[in-house]
This record gives C-alpha cells, structure tokens and sequence, in this order.
C-alpha cells in the first residue's frame, strides 16, 4: 500500500514538474496603456555564414524566423578578448542592411560594439511588405498583428541572437535604428527591459491626431513611439538631428524627445539632411559611446 501510494506521488511530482518546464507559447498582447508585448519569446534558431574574416574582425550573414517572416540581417563583431557590447540595428525605410553595415553600424564597429544590422520587411533579402496604416487597422481590428507590431518583434529576435552570442557582453546590447527604424528602435528598447537604452537618429514619433475612435486610438498609439519613449528610463537614451532634415522636421523629434524621462540627450548637427551623416555625426558617437562601453 505504501509502495502504491509512493508511486501516485512520485508520478504526481514528475507530471508537475513536466507541466512547468515545457516552453510556453509565445503571447502577443496590446496592454490596456496600448503597449504592445511579446511574452515567452522561444531562444532563437538562425543560420550564420561567415563572408568576411580579418585579424580585427568577422562578419556574417544570419536568417531566422520571426512571425511567419524569414528576416535577414548582418551581424558583424570586432574581434576582442573581452565580452562586447552591441547593437541592434534598423536602417530606415528601404535602406538594405548592406547599406547601413557601411554607415552608422560601420562607424559603430570601429568603436568597438558589436552590431547585428537588419534587412527590414520588404527591404534587401526580407521578403513580404509592410501595410499601409489602413491594411494594419483592418488586422488589429480582426485581433490580428499589424506588420508593424512584428517589425518590433523582428527587431527583439535579433536582440535576443546577440545576448546568446559568447562574445557578446548580454548586459550591454542597445537599439540604434534610423528615420523608420528609430522609430522600431524606440518601441523596442521600450519594451525589451533587458536592453540598456536607445539611439535614435533622425526620427520622431507620428504625431498622431487624437481620434473618437476607442479601436483606432488604440491601434494608432499601439504603435507610435511617442507612447513608448518614456519607458526607456531609466536607461539611455539619445537622439540626434539635422536642423536642416527636410523629411523628418527637427521639432517632430523634440516634441518627441520632451516626452522622454531622464537618463536622455539631444544633439543636433548643422549641414546634414535626413538620415545618419559621418561628416556630423560620428564625432557625437565617439565621445558620447564612451560612457555605453
């Protein structure tokens, strides 16, 4: 009888214990302040092929899955025999990953960060196409994702590739994104908590009109930064801009940045227009990185 009963709770333990360690879904939500989550992301499966090795550095060519999507990206590491920081990098819209890997990302590897530099949806080797506003209203309507909700998860996988990586230090991986992927940047940094801040170059949230619309108000700050740029704090973050950006004007990104708390700066460059420009910018990065390392 006791053997019995030793048995019944024995297998009784075994199930529980068999309950609580098999993976759990992963979970989208949009949260009742119209934030929106990936919860139990799985540890991520992709390929790597090495296509440049020098003594100071390598850089590969990765794939993976992400929400029904094969994304693309470039993952580069200077060669160190500490642990590095990184970043996840979004070049804007219709910029390859290839163009961004020889900008900012580049520019980032010379100060000695990691980087892992996407082709986003519709862009390069990524396939698919980002919706118009109405197409993705349409979905969150059905309880479906917008593809730009899964631009952001595109962007947490690709954290989540660096801070399994040996060489890279897990406690210091960033978000950069620029115009379009600044704005990716901002609502993921906001929501992957392990990350320690953002910089986000020549962009701005939408400046979205309030609508009477319960749905589309939540739709539209679903996915606008200036909803999410506050819970960057108390990480970092900061934001660079051209006085002179015809595309993106420089008072869209301070209205944006006034809603960020502290930890944050703002810096402007004269000449340049839209996007990342060496010229001006780099010299920012090098002195203000120094305090990301």
């Amino acid at each position: 009888m006791k053997t019995s009963y030793a048995i019944i709770c024995l297998f009784l333990l075994l199930s529980f214990l068999l309950l609580f360690s098999l993976p759990k879904e992963e979970k989208y939500s949009v949260s009742s302040e119209n934030i929106i989550s990936y919860e139990n992301r799985p540890m991520p499966k992709y390929n790597e092929q090495i296509i440049e090795s020098s003594q100071t550095s390598f850089l590969s060519k990765v794939s993976y899955d992400s929400r029904g999507q094969k994304i693309y990206a470039l993952l580069s590491i200077p060669k160190s025999q500490s642990k590095l920081p990184a970043f996840v990098v979004l070049p804007g819209a219709m910029i390859t990953k290839e163009g961004e890997q020889g900008n900012i990302a580049r520019d980032l590897n010379s100060m000695g960060f990691a980087t892992i530099t996407l082709d986003q949806r519709g862009t390069g080797e990524t396939i698919g196409g980002v919706n118009s506003l109405d197409q993705d209203f349409l979905l969150f309507n059905e309880g479906k994702e917008p593809t730009q909700h899964m631009m952001v998860h595109d962007a947490l996988v690709a954290f989540d590739i660096l801070a399994g990586r040996p060489e890279i230090n897990r406690d210091k991986i960033y978000f950069s994104g620029i115009s379009m992927g600044g704005r990716i940047a901002i609502m993921a940094g906001a929501i992957e908590k392990q990350s320690k801040g953002v910089l986000a170059v020549a962009t701005s949230g939408y400046g979205l009109p309030e609508v009477p619309d319960a749905d589309q108000k939540k739709f539209l700050r679903s996915m606008d930064p200036d909803n999410y740029i506050n819970l960057i704090s108390p990480r970092k973050l900061d934001m660079i801009h051209s006085k002179n950006d015809t595309v993106i004007p420089i008072q869209n990104a301070e209205k944006t940045f006034s809603k960020a708390l502290e930890p944050k700066k703002f810096y402007t460059v004269e000449k340049s227009q839209h996007g990342y420009h060496r010229s001006e910018m780099k010299a920012i990065l090098e002195k203000e990185l120094e305090g990301w390392k």
